[in-house]
């Protein structure tokens, strides 16, 4: 993803992605987002998501368990992401935002991609 968009993911839910901050050995969120910018609207839309679901839970932005992003990532044409702290709600809601990725092209975010080898791509971007 490109440093602007990663930057702004940071920036919008930092205690999500405290990770960042730590060394590459410590979390993989050092590395930032290991996919296309096409994806960028669909993890921006999951972390509010996971963000709102954890104050709806009653947990608090500071706490231990406030939901950790591990590691974030495009394997085999399908977002990957990886968490600790988190609840069968903030599973389901990633599990849908996955669902949606295998439809979403990773390279300009339009709808009704497909699989191309191992990359989910538009007919644009195939």
């Amino acid at each position: 993803m490109s440093p602007e968009k990663t930057q702004h993911l940071f920036d919008s839910f930092p205690r999500l992605y405290r990770g960042r901050e730590l060394s590459a050995s410590a979390s993989l969120m050092a590395q930032g987002f290991e996919c296309e910018d096409g994806w960028f609207a669909l993890i921006c839309t999951l972390s509010s998501r996971l963000e709102d679901i954890a104050h709806a839970e009653g947990r608090q932005p500071q706490s231990d368990d406030w939901p950790e992003a591990l590691q974030v990532k495009e394997k085999l044409g399908r977002l990957r992401f990886y968490t600790r702290h988190t609840s069968p709600t903030m599973h389901a809601a990633i599990a849908d935002t996955q669902a949606l990725s295998e439809t979403t092209c990773e390279v300009c975010g339009q709808s009704n991609a497909r699989q191309v080898g191992n990359r989910t791509r538009c007919g644009r971007h195939a």
